[in-house]
């Protein structure tokens, strides 16, 4: 679980921020929007999320069976690609699919994105 919170927080929140920031904090402030910090963020972030996807395969979460804190810790950005344009780097991972199908149902998540 440590090492998944590791991945998270070294590999997926740095270029999910890069993304944030110029694809929304940038252009709704009317500020230059860099092109190659955008396919750099993006290149990273798709192979940080493919290796992901490649973990899930075999086991039904994270850390193995058990629904536990690495898990917790990935879902806002899962949930936030779209708002960072990003959503199509998940295309084609079916482990990653399946995951965020079966832990954005539930209920916790749920309330969560319900409040």
């Amino acid at each position: 679980m440590d090492q998944w919170l590791s991945v998270d927080q070294s590999y997926v929140a740095p270029h999910t921020r890069t993304l944030a920031i110029h694809r929304i904090v940038h252009k709704h402030a009317g500020l230059p929007v860099d092109g190659d910090a955008i396919a750099q963020a993006e290149r990273a972030l798709g192979e940080a999320l493919a290796t992901i996807d490649g973990a899930l395969a075999g086991q039904r979460y994270l850390a193995g069976e058990t629904f536990s804190l690495a898990d917790v810790s990935l879902m806002p950005y899962v949930a936030g690609l779209a708002m960072v344009e990003a959503a199509h780097l998940v295309g084609g991972m079916h482990q990653l699919s399946r995951w965020w199908a079966d832990v954005s149902a539930r209920p916790s998540w749920q309330r969560v994105v319900s409040a």
